[in-house]
């Protein structure tokens, strides 16, 4: 017999028919914007921060991106030495939320991290 989870998903996900988005690497230029993007959600992370860790590690920083160039929903997991990461600014505007955005970074990055 299977063990119970001990969470339960307690929001159904949207439906959204139009929403079309690529996950794909941070590129440099967009700094600013995410930078931006990220401050609502109490991640105060300077432009130049940002580029010092795109400097470490461009394919740790991935962004989803609507095919209008609307940035959605953003994580950064940086290699800092072979055995250390630095993770942080998951980030996913309200309006975007429950859309399964979120979900589909995360599961990425821990798909590149296995």
């Amino acid at each position: 017999m299977k063990p119970k989870p001990k969470w339960k998903m307690k929001v159904e996900l949207k439906k959204t028919p139009n929403l079309t988005y690529r996950i794909r690497p941070m590129r440099v230029e967009e700094i600013p914007q995410i930078v931006e993007f990220t401050a609502p959600n109490h991640f105060h992370f300077s432009v130049s921060t940002v580029k010092f860790w795109h400097t470490q590690d461009p394919d740790g920083m991935k962004i989803a991106i609507t095919e209008s160039g609307d940035i959605i929903g953003s994580i950064f997991v940086v290699k800092n030495t072979e055995s250390l990461y630095l993770g942080g600014a998951f980030c996913v505007p309200e309006k975007y939320q429950h859309l399964g955005v979120g979900r589909k970074v995360w599961i990425l990055v821990a798909l590149l991290l296995t």
